[in-house]
C-alpha cells in the first residue's frame, strides 16, 4: 500500500470504528445500568434481556434492507441515518414508560441493522486482501469499546445524576458522532445508486444464502455466537449485583475488563486468521473456549473471590466477544465485491435473530433456576452448535488428499 493509501485506510478505519461504538453503547446502554433503570420502571433486571431481544429483532429486520438503504443512499448517509436514530431512541428510552421504551428499542435496533452492511461497503474499497481479518476485526473492536464506554461512564453517571442524565449522556454522543460523519458524504457516498429501486432487492442478501452453502454456515456460526455474546454483555452487570452482590461500579468495572479483552481478542484472533488463513478453523475454537468458559458461570457464587470470577469472565470475554472480525472478512470471500453489502445484509439478519433468541432464552432460563451463573451454563449450547457448524465448514474447505 502506498503512503496516502495507508493514510486513508486509518481515516476510514477511524470513522466507521467510532459510528459503530457509538451504536453499540445505545444497544447496551440499559443493560450497563440495568439495576437502575428496571427498579424505576418496575420491572424485575432480568427482563432487561427482553429489551436486548427487542433491538435485535428490529436489528434483524432492518439488515434485510440495510444492503439496499447502502446501495440507494451510500455508506456515509446511512451511518448518519443510523445514528440519528439510535439518539431518537435513546431519548424514547429515558421517558419512564414502558411503551415508549419498548418502540425506543425497536427505532435503536433499525440503526443498528444499517452500521455493518455501511462499513463493509467502506472498508472493501480500501482494504488490502492480505490483511482484510485484522481490519475487519480491528473495526469489530468498536463494539467492545462501546461496551467498555458504558460500563465504565454511564453507572459512574447514573449514581451521580440519575439514570436518565445517563441515557441522555449516550444521545449526546451519537449526535456527536453525526456531525463527524457529516463532511465525508460527498467521498463516500459518490458511487450510490440513486436510481436504485427498492423492490427486487430487498431480500437479495437472504437470496445470497439461499445460493452459497459457505455462507449458510457461516449465518448458524454466527445465529450462535451472538446468542452467547449479547447473553454475556446484557447480563454481566445483573449476575455480579444480583448474584455476587458486587456493588454497581464493581460490577460497571468488571464488565469494562470483560469488553477490553473482548477488543483484545478480536484483534488477536483477526491477526490469526490472516497469518493462518484458516477462518473457520479458528472460529470452532472460539466456539469451544466459550462453551467451557459459558459451563464453568455455575461456578460463580457470592463467595466466589474477585479472582475465581475474574478467572472465568476474561476468557469467556476473550472468545465470545472475539470473532466478529472473522466471520465479516469472510463474507467477503463468498461473493463479488458489488454484493458485499447485500451478503453482509442477509448474514447479519441471521445473526441478529440470534441475538434475539439468546438474552431471552437466558431470561427464561433463569425464571426456572432463579440463577444468572446457572442459566449460563445451559446456554454454552449455543456456542457448541456454532462450534460444530464452522467445523463442518473448515472441513469442507480443507484440500483433499
Amino acid at each position: 500500500m502506498t503512503r496516502s493509501a495507508k493514510g486513508q485506510l486509518v481515516v476510514v478505519l477511524g470513522i466507521v470504528t467510532m459510528v459503530q461504538a457509538m451504536l453499540s453503547l445505545t444497544v447496551l446502554a440499559a443493560a450497563s445500568i440495568a439495576p437502575e433503570i428496571t427498579q424505576a420502571y418496575g420491572i424485575g433486571p432480568e427482563t432487561i434481556g427482553y429489551q436486548i431481544s427487542i433491538i435485535y429483532f428490529a436489528a434483524s429486520a432492518g439488515s434485510i434492507v440495510a444492503g439496499v438503504v447502502v446501495r440507494r443512499y451510500g455508506p456515509a448517509t446511512t451511518s448518519m441515518i443510523a445514528l440519528a436514530i439510535a439518539a431518537v431512541g435513546l431519548i424514547g428510552l429515558a421517558s419512564g414508560t414502558l411503551v415508549i421504551a419498548a418502540l425506543a428499542a425497536f427505532l435503536i435496533g433499525i440503526g443498528y441493522a444499517l452500521t455493518n452492511p455501511s462499513a463493509a461497503r467502506i472498508l472493501d474499497k480500501h482494504c488490502p486482501p492480505g490483511h482484510r481479518n485484522f481490519v475487519f476485526s480491528l473495526k469489530q473492536t468498536s463494539v467492545p469499546i462501546g461496551g467498555i464506554i458504558g460500563g465504565l461512564a454511564l453507572p459512574f453517571i447514573a449514581e451521580a445524576a440519575g439514570w436518565r442524565v445517563a441515557i441522555f449522556a449516550a444521545a449526546g454522543l451519537c449526535l456527536t458522532a453525526f456531525v463527524i460523519v457529516a463532511p465525508f458524504r460527498r467521498r463516500w457516498d459518490g458511487a450510490r445508486e440513486q436510481g436504485f429501486r427498492y423492490r427486487g432487492g430487498v431480500f437479495a442478501g437472504v437470496a445470497e444464502l439461499g445460493r452459497n452453502r459457505g455462507l449458510r454456515l457461516l449465518a448458524i456460526t454466527s445465529f450462535c455466537f451472538s446468542a452467547m455474546q449479547l447473553s454475556l454483555m446484557s447480563y454481566v452487570v445483573s449476575t455480579l449485583v444480583i448474584d455476587l452482590h458486587w456493588t454497581l461500579v464493581a460490577a460497571g468495572a468488571m464488565t469494562a475488563v470483560v469488553q477490553l479483552f473482548g477488543a483484545t481478542g478480536r484483534l488477536v484472533w483477526g491477526w490469526l486468521a490472516d497469518r493462518t488463513g484458516c477462518p473457520m478453523g479458528l472460529l470452532a475454537t472460539i466456539g469451544a473456549i466459550t462453551t467451557v468458559a459459558a459451563f464453568s458461570m455455575r461456578l460463580l457464587s457470592a463467595d466466589s473471590s474477585q479472582l475465581a470470577v475474574a478467572v472465568i469472565l476474561i476468557p469467556f470475554g476473550f472468545a465470545s466477544i472475539g470473532w466478529n472480525g472473522i466471520m465479516l472478512a469472510d463474507i467477503a470471500r463468498h461473493v463479488f465485491p458489488e454484493k458485499v453489502g447485500d451478503a453482509t445484509g442477509g448474514v447479519m439478519a441471521v445473526t441478529f435473530v440470534g441475538v434475539v433468541v439468546g438474552p431471552a432464552t437466558l431470561a427464561l432460563v433463569h425464571g426456572v433456576t432463579e440463577s444468572f451463573p446457572l442459566a449460563f451454563s445451559w446456554l454454552a449450547l449455543f456456542p457448541l452448535i456454532g462450534a460444530v457448524s464452522a467445523l463442518t465448514a473448515h472441513l469442507s474447505e480443507a484440500p483433499k488428499q
